[in-house]
């Protein structure tokens, strides 16, 4: 799938979704995903970004599509590529069958948005909203500027402060109106910047223990979340029938990307003109130059604190990712030239609209983006996605 951001769009992604994981049509070696491109917009979040990964992601998001070179048309591409097989290939099958258990756990989601807290004499579980005092003491000694009253926390989940993070685990069990002391040992710097970890006693009383109810899937309920679906077991079957479709888009995406994998992979770059190497070389150092002035960074300071690596490290990757961006294009039109793919400027447009309805708003219309894009990176992508359906359907 081909993702697709807006500069400014990209650069917000990256300083505000820190654990954004980006995937789209750009190769990534070893232990990193390469996905095919098919045109539509697809965020995937990881709780840790790798390196390697931000170095890609932030790379591609500058820099989708390919390099033009006049060459890619007019000269015999089979100088520089021995094109692998990508008819007749074969393909993983994946499960995209519902079970009842997954339309439960969907449809629970969707009720937990209607589910109101009430107060409840159980003792503290995982999800329940606890309100309570806590006081803490350091070798007898009373500390206010550490302690709460009336706290309001999930347990469960974590607290933006780390004694909390540490008491409601100590908790569970503990019902409205329960005092405890708790033995904690808080990170080194809570009591104070240069203090270490240090042990603690935090006296806690539970005010309120308050919990979710999930209502009942009735017409009614099925309605408020589905307005016009047709009872409870129309609202079920609704639910079935988004999650299979959801599934089977997954299944062709990674049939998709497993298609061009493996046609990039069988196919051997026996050389490359030097201008469509360094054409994308310079197009991953501007791009990361960009994001590097957008923090008021020189481009080495932000490959340091941004990418983990030395400028070594970093001119490595970039010439290896420039090297897998070479090789795309060559076995891109190379097949283009074969299957003899054209494009009229409708199909381009129709394509593009496509683009911009699945890009989450980034753009408006498949007018903003060919715009930001150009016309002849579209008609790429649009012979790409064409090339997956050819590897696909055999």
């Amino acid at each position: 799938m081909c993702t697709i951001c807006k500069q400014n769009v990209r650069l917000f992604y990256f300083s505000a979704f820190c654990d954004i994981f980006i995937i789209g049509n750009f190769a990534r070696k070893k232990d990193m995903l390469k996905p095919g491109c098919n045109g539509r917009f697809l965020l995937m979040f990881s709780r840790k970004i790798k390196a390697a990964a931000l170095f890609f992601a932030c790379v591609f998001l500058c820099s989708c599509g390919i390099t033009r070179w006049d060459g890619f048309e007019k000269e015999d591409l089979s100088k520089y590529l021995i094109l692998g097989e990508y008819r007749g290939l074969e393909f993983t099958e994946y499960d995209v069958s519902v079970s009842d258990s997954e339309v439960d756990e969907a449809i629970n989601t969707a009720l937990a948005a209607l589910a109101g807290e009430t107060e409840t004499d159980s003792g503290i579980a995982d999800g329940d909203t606890v309100v309570f005092d806590r006081f803490c003491f350091i070798g007898g000694e009373s500390l206010p500027e550490l302690s709460e009253e009336k706290g309001r926390y999930t347990a469960g989940g974590d607290a933006s402060d780390a004694a909390v993070t540490a008491l409601l685990p100590l908790m569970k069990g503990m019902k409205a109106g329960d005092t405890a002391e708790l033995e904690i040992t808080l990170p080194a710097g809570y009591v104070d910047e240069s203090a270490p970890a240090t042990a603690a006693v935090y006296r806690v009383t539970v005010i309120s223990v308050l919990r979710k109810e999930l209502p009942v899937l009735d017409n009614e309920t099925a309605e408020k979340l589905m307005p016009g679906c047709g009872g409870a077991d129309a609202y079920r079957s609704a639910v079935r029938k988004q999650l299979e479709e959801k599934k089977k888009t997954e299944a062709d995406y990674k049939r998709g990307s497993e298609a061009w994998n493996r046609i990039v992979s069988s196919s051997v770059l026996t050389d490359a003109p030097y201008d469509v190497f360094s054409g994308y070389y310079e197009e991953i150092i501007d791009s990361c130059e960009k994001l590097a002035g957008a923090q008021s960074q020189k481009l080495e300071e932000y490959v340091e604190s941004s990418l983990g690596m030395d400028m070594e490290k970093f001119e490595e990757q970039a010439r290896d990712r420039a090297l897998d961006e070479t090789k795309e294009a060559f076995v891109l039109w190379s097949i283009v030239k074969k299957e003899n793919l054209t494009a009229t400027d409708e199909e381009i447009n129709v394509y593009a609209d496509g683009c911009a309805a699945s890009s989450a708003g980034v753009f408006g219309s498949g007018e903003d983006f060919i715009a930001y894009y150009g016309k002849e990176k579209v008609r790429e992508m649009l012979y790409r996605d064409r090339i997956i359906a050819i590897a696909v359907g055999g």
